[in-house]
């Protein structure tokens, strides 16, 4: 059950993805209709950002000569797992008690996997080998 719910190949995710994003659409509506404040805006603002930012890394194709999700690329798109279950769970516990509480917790939690994902953009960018991609990990070495 839990290969079926978090395979990052699995079209379960991309379903989970859309009601994570009808999740956020409820979270906005119900902070539209209710007296939150500037303060909720704000932090949906940042939720909104978070997510747009991990589905960004995931959906470039960052190395042009290699196929799709290897290296970074699958890392990413593996982030996208929790980014989603995250997004969903959230939304629906900011339904039930609206709160800024909840948003923070979202924030800090989508913040972890952001961090991670700014780190390996860090480095994939201060890489400077001329190796291709997954070169040690498939055994391209000549041995």
């Amino acid at each position: 059950m839990i290969a079926f719910l978090f395979n990052h190949r699995s079209p379960t995710l991309y379903v989970v993805e859309a009601l994570a994003v009808i999740g956020l659409i409820g979270v906005g509506w119900r902070i539209a209709f209710s007296d939150l404040g500037w303060l909720s805006w704000l932090l949906f603002a940042i939720v909104v950002a978070l997510y747009a930012f991990i589905r960004f890394c995931t959906s470039v194709h960052w190395y042009k000569d290699a196929e799709r999700y290897e290296g970074i690329e699958l890392q990413f798109k593996k982030a996208m797992s929790p980014t989603v279950y995250i997004i969903l769970l959230g939304s629906i516990l900011f339904q039930i008690i609206p709160s800024s509480v909840d948003l923070i917790v979202i924030i800090f939690m989508l913040g972890v996997v952001a961090h991670v994902n700014v780190i390996l953009l860090y480095l994939h960018y201060r890489d400077k080998q001329e190796l291709p991609i997954n070169y040690f990990t498939k055994n391209k070495a000549v041995r």
